[in-house]
């Protein structure tokens, strides 16, 4: 019987290894061995931890115990003693993937085969394998066998490609590898050291680190919400920091990340419970949920859900869930479905059904579907019940919470700003326990998101506002969010009391100053702006510029008494603390100088419209006096002249003819200023002068 050294020696000289993927319609043969995967086939050996008859937390655990008459029943094990080359050489395995747990099994067995002892396994190898099948986490991946096997294995897998029996062949050896140099150096596999020498170890530590920047990338675009899940023993229930993505690549080992992150995630302890979708990944494989272990919850509520859910689907489809060939899940008694919904055994790992016989997908929902579904089945404030009138005894859902409507809003609604105001229960209420959610990041999401959208109504993750929609205003006696649709107040029954009536005042000023100042614009200001822009393009007829002048400044004295209504604070310091906040939010503030300084300028531009056309008469009336006083002054001279010489001509005067002659001669000469001032007006050079000059003016 070899020796356990020599048999890690023996490890070393592995060169190939034969690894096929897992089908429901593989070929069976005597030499396949099947890890991990598969039900009940009529030939080889099945290690599946996971079927019916075999209830071990893991495969490792299951080679580890193995009955003797399973073992008795596979044809190669009546070959041993075989060396680890020798056992490569004979047998196939089957699988579907390379987790470090599959990975120590096959180690097992081939030492099993070769006739070591099973006693000279390191137990601390075994119990790493219990602790990352248990609880999925390792606190320092960076020194974690299992963290580094993970992302070594899917850095192999390449993305949005088939992998081939090749890379399966390919990942299994260097895995394997990688597991007994770490072994025969007789290292802690929760404490591994820098091993620069191995090449396994630096393409895990590149994979480990390429795979903290995925989940960090992850982040941009996840949803972050919080989600209250029951704790496994009890009736209570664990609000926990939830991470709901797309995962547009496979990792392995990403999960201890965002589990240990304390400074992402919003309540500080780490994202204990996570949704992955992965588009291009393969049915079972794309949509996995997960909740880690140390919160002490369970996902049991959600998988009734989702296989709930399931059933609907197909049935909407008009088709029949298949159930000829039911997939044996020890976790799922009873299960009549050839793919369910799987749950594993201390129900803290979801995965989507895998593909049918016939290829065909094992699950109808989608992505969205399954999303709704966490919301809907851990929405946190479900059962959170509130007053509405202050020490009363009646309790009502905060989500069927209705908004006071505001008066004096005019008749159109369309704007109206909404009203909400909630009482916690006191601590003699059995719904006390709602009160610790009073000051959980999601409960600030979920208000702000029942002001913006109609109550009564089923608010999807979709509909939650972006934490930048509201404001949050700490109150002496509670906590108010303002939207641009409205204001929640919550009464916390602290010593401290909320002036409710104060508080609704102020709102009810801020909300009248909103629809005015909405109105004013709209059916006051823009159709003046209109009207002036018409008039300025007319470029004779400037009629209704007075009336237009008139409106502007019945706009402008209607915002100063609107400004002097609003300007004096409320006493109530919580009052004033949400008048602050809502002018704020609303741009009340903004919104009355802009509008005022529109009409103002509206008012300026018609007052010099006015001004320019009073000048144009006055330069009209000039030029015209100018030649009349010109015609006057000469007239009587040129007349007197032509007298004279009347006279020498005929030697008679006539008064009568004076006059006709005088005023003749005003009227010619008038008429002959006119005249010139005209031309000179229509002169090309000065006319091109003067249309210079206005432009240059203009500019």
């Amino acid at each position: 019987m070899p020796s356990f050294s020599e048999f890690l020696l023996q490890i070393q000289n592995i060169d190939n290894i034969n690894a096929i993927p897992y089908r429901k319609d593989l070929v069976e043969y005597d030499n396949y061995v099947y890890i991990g995967c598969g039900n009940s086939p009529a030939k080889g050996l099945l290690l599946n931890n996971k079927v019916n008859e075999m209830k071990y937390s893991s495969v490792t655990r299951l080679v580890l115990d193995m009955p003797d008459d399973i073992l008795d029943n596979w044809v190669v094990w009546h070959q041993r003693p075989l060396t680890p080359v020798q056992t490569l050489e004979k047998i196939v395995l089957v699988v579907e993937d390379a987790s470090p747990d599959s990975i120590l099994t096959l180690f097992i067995l081939l030492a099993k085969l070769n006739g070591v002892d099973s006693s000279e396994i390191p137990a601390k190898w075994l119990a790493a394998i219990d602790n990352w099948e248990k609880i999925g986490n390792a606190f320092n991946p960076e020194t974690s066998w299992c963290a580094l096997s993970s992302s070594l294995i899917h850095a192999r897998f390449p993305k949005n490609h088939p992998i081939d029996d090749t890379i399966y062949r390919t990942t299994w050896k260097d895995a394997l590898r990688f597991l007994s140099e770490c072994i025969s150096e007789n290292h802690n596999p929760e404490n591994l050291p820098s091993m620069f020498h191995l090449e396994q170890w630096r393409a895990a530590n590149a994979a480990l680190k390429q795979e903290r920047l995925a989940y960090l990338d992850w982040l941009t675009h996840a949803t972050i919400v919080q989600v209250s899940l029951p704790l496994s023993h009890g009736l209570r229930r664990r609000l926990l920091d939830a991470l709901i993505f797309v995962e547009d690549e496979a990792t392995g080992a990403a999960k201890t990340y965002y589990r240990n992150d304390r400074e992402n995630s919003p309540m500080g302890e780490g994202f204990g419970f996570a949704a992955h979708y992965r588009p291009t990944a393969k049915p079972g494989d794309n949509i996995t949920i997960s909740v880690d272990p140390f919160t002490g919850t369970n996902l049991y509520e959600l998988w009734t859900e989702l296989e709930h859910l399931e059933s609907l689907a197909w049935q909407a489809a008009g088709e029949i869930r298949p159930t000829d060939d039911p997939r044996l899940v020890n976790t799922i008694i009873g299960n009549t479905f050839n793919e369910p919904w799987f749950i594993n055994l201390d129900k803290t790992l979801i995965a989507a059904p895998r593909e049918l016989s016939e290829g065909r997908p094992g699950s109808k929902l989608s992505w969205n579907d399954v999303r709704e579904a966490i919301w809907r089945v851990y929405y946190p404030l479900q059962d959170a019940m509130v007053h509405t009138i202050p020490g009363s005894s009646i309790l009502v859902p905060l989500n069927n919470l209705r908004y006071e409507s505001i008066s004096d809003t005019g008749q159109d609604n369309t704007y109206s700003k909404r009203f909400l105001i909630a009482h916690w229960p006191h601590g003699n209420s059995s719904r006390v326990t709602t009160y610790a959610l009073s000051n959980a990041p999601i409960t600030y999401r979920i208000l702000a998101g029942m002001i913006q959208n109609n109550p009564n109504e089923h608010h999807s993750l979709d509909d939650l506002p972006n934490p930048d929609t509201w404001q949050f205003i700490s109150l002496s006696g509670g906590f108010a969010l303002v939207t641009g649709k409205g204001l929640f107040v919550l009464d916390d029954w602290s010593q401290n009391k909320l002036n409710i009536q104060a508080i609704r005042d102020t709102f009810n000023s801020a909300a009248i100053l909103d629809n005015k100042l909405r109105a004013l614009n709209i059916e006051q200001l823009k159709p003046l702006l209109e009207r002036v822009s018409i008039i300025l393009r007319k470029k004779g007829n400037r009629s209704g510029i007075s009336e237009a002048l008139y409106e502007a400044s019945m706009v402008r004295t209607t915002l100063a008494e609107l400004r002097g209504n609003h300007v004096i604070p409320p006493e109530d310091i919580d009052a004033c603390a949400i008048k602050n906040a809502l002018e704020n939010r609303w741009a009340l503030v903004q919104r009355l100088a802009a509008i005022d300084s529109e009409a103002q300028a509206l008012e300026n531009s018609m007052r010099t419209l006015i001004e320019l056309g009073t000048n144009q008469i006055n330069r009209w009336i000039g030029v015209q006096g100018f030649a009349l006083v010109v015609a006057l002054g000469l007239a009587e001279p040129v007349a007197k002249f032509s007298e004279k010489i009347m006279k020498v001509s005929n030697g008679q005067a006539d008064a009568f003819g004076e006059h006709i002659l005088i005023s003749a001669t005003a009227i010619f000469i008038f008429l002959l200023s006119v005249f010139s001032a005209w031309k000179r007006r229509e002169d090309p050079i000065i006319k091109n002068k003067r249309i210079s000059q206005s432009r240059t003016d203009d500019g």
